[in-house]
């Protein structure tokens, strides 16, 4: 994770937005400190993370976030389903000869 700029009111901004907890990186913890304790920007829980993997955990709601399959998605493959056919890529068609 690469550190941000202007944290005071990106976090700020999710405070007014409604938002409880933000995530920031673990590069930008010392930014924290310099929040004044009576800013509303103060008001909202922070975690830092380091990586990719621990934001989603923290971000997404799951039974076990130690489990890096989860239960919900076990066996989802779809053999010869839309997954397999390229569902979503769009192929040119072969133009006859001119």
């Amino acid at each position: 994770m690469l550190p941000i700029g202007g944290l005071k009111e990106k976090v700020l901004a999710a405070h007014r937005g409604g938002i409880k907890t933000v995530l920031i990186p673990a590069e930008n913890e010392k930014d924290i400190l310099e929040i004044p304790a009576n800013d509303p920007a103060s008001r909202s829980s922070s975690s830092c993370v380091d990586h990719m993997d621990q934001v989603l955990r923290k971000a997404l709601v799951l039974d076990n976030p130690d489990d890096p399959v989860p239960q919900a998605h076990r066996g989802a493959a779809d053999p010869g389903g839309a997954a397999a056919a390229g569902a979503g890529i769009v192929r040119r068609r072969d133009r006859p000869p001119t």
